[in-house]
């Protein structure tokens, strides 16, 4: 469809490719599921990916609209185990470009790539330029996967958000590194929420505290 408000896209990575870098747009996203669709960036598959400067809303809630990352179908096994879906043909949730904005939404089911421990660890969450000033804010990130540290998310200040059941397979940082969170709630993790270059502003901790 054209992708205005009439004739709406039926996917994120549809409406993205409407948008003009660095020109302050912002993308409207309709309540439901996110889960179809993909779009490479750096070799990487993931449900979106933002370009510089764009802000991307959801219209519902963030307990109603859902973008949802992929396990490798190929790769199985158990958490602590074996990748829990990790591997080359995962899926991540979103990629944010310098500038880029993420508002309302649930982070949930996204993997990473990398089948071992790497020194470069990625999120299946979200993903964002490393100093680019990238911000999510009032979002629920869940069930995300690394091998190796930062399942949620990496690079990305969080305001307002919850996060819950993230795992990273080796090291810390069940939910995030590198960036800092502000008024955001941590739920039940693994082991530490927390890993390298992260504070924490006026949040709270229901289960384990960071690291």
């Amino acid at each position: 469809a054209s992708g205005d408000a009439a004739h709406p896209r039926q996917t994120l990575v549809g409406v993205m490719a409407l948008v003009t870098p660095d020109n302050g747009d912002i993308v409207y996203a309709a309540p439901g599921f996110y889960t179809n669709k993909t779009v490479e960036v750096d070799g990487v598959s993931y449900r979106v990916s933002i370009p510089a400067g764009t802000t991307l809303i959801s219209m519902g809630t963030r307990e109603n609209t859902f973008i949802v990352g992929a396990p490798d179908p190929e790769v199985g096994g158990t958490y602590g185990v074996a990748p829990y879906g990790c591997g080359p043909n995962a899926v991540r949730c979103g990629y944010l470009a310098a500038n880029a904005k993420i508002e309302g939404f649930t982070i949930t089911g996204g993997r990473d790539v990398t089948e071992t421990q790497s020194t470069t660890p990625n999120p299946g969450g979200l993903l964002g330029v490393k100093d680019g000033g990238c911000l999510a804010s009032d979002c629920i990130f869940s069930n995300n996967v690394t091998k190796c540290r930062g399942a949620a998310l990496k690079n990305v200040t969080s305001v307002g958000c919850y996060f819950a059941n993230n795992r990273a397979g080796e090291g810390n940082g069940d939910a995030f590194q590198m960036q800092n969170a502000y008024n955001c709630v941590f739920g039940p993790t693994a082991r530490y929420h927390g890993y390298y270059m992260c504070e924490f502003y006026n949040c709270t901790f229901l289960y384990k505290t960071a690291r």
